[in-house]
């Protein structure tokens, strides 16, 4: 088998989904996964002081980021302003694998 044929049969096992991967399971209540996540995050974590908003996004491929905005007292030199802050562990990548089932990486743990 010469690079070529090496590299066409690469692309084809690529294309093939293991059954492993995260797959959206079927929504026949429509859920909103991105407040559903949310507020799943949310009541994971508990709820930091000076909370902003929480963000989450399908990143690709039914792999969703969701970060948590603070805001965060800041020092210009001139005044004190708050400023958006995302603290170390506030963002959170998740897979939603078939049936609903969640993973959350890193784990979250009950910080507040």
């Amino acid at each position: 088998m010469n690079n070529l044929d090496e590299q066409e049969a690469v692309v084809k096992d690529d294309m093939h989904q293991n059954t492993d991967d995260p797959i959206l399971p079927a929504n026949p209540q429509d859920i909103d996964w991105g407040e559903y996540l949310k507020a799943d995050v949310l009541k994971k974590l508990g709820t930091p002081p000076n909370l902003i908003e929480i963000t989450a996004a399908n990143v690709f491929d039914n792999r969703w980021r969701v970060n948590i905005w603070v805001t965060k007292d800041v020092e210009t030199g001139y005044r004190t302003v708050k400023s958006p802050s995302m603290p170390d562990g506030h963002s959170f990548f998740c897979l939603i694998r078939q049936g609903g089932t969640i993973i959350y990486k890193p784990e979250i743990k009950k910080l507040y």
